[in-house]
């Protein structure tokens, strides 16, 4: 679900089937997913959960996740929702 930990679970080519994404910009393609690894998310179809780095928990739970990968710390932390991840699906933070 983590926009900053994604690239790093398709590296690993952990079965990622869609991920947070941040607003297009000069780092970022159309989807709000960092260029060093849009290319791969789009061969692979992730899709965008939610736009943004306040988590969106109603699109979270539409998504129906079998597991939910957040960042511990950053712009895209969740940190603050940790607690409800965990009523959704299997959370983990790192």
């Amino acid at each position: 679900m983590s926009v900053s930990m994604t690239g790093h679970l398709l590296a690993l080519d952990a079965p990622v089937v869609a991920s947070q994404a941040t607003t297009p910009g000069p780092f970022t393609d159309g989807n709000g997913f960092f260029k060093q690894w849009a290319d791969v998310a789009a061969q692979r179809g992730i899709q965008v959960v939610y736009q943004g780095f306040e988590a969106d928990i109603e699109k979270v739970i539409a998504a129906k996740p079998d597991l939910i990968v957040g960042s511990a710390s950053g712009a895209d932390s969740t940190a603050k929702v940790y607690e409800r991840l965990k009523g959704i699906a299997p959370s983990a933070r790192r």
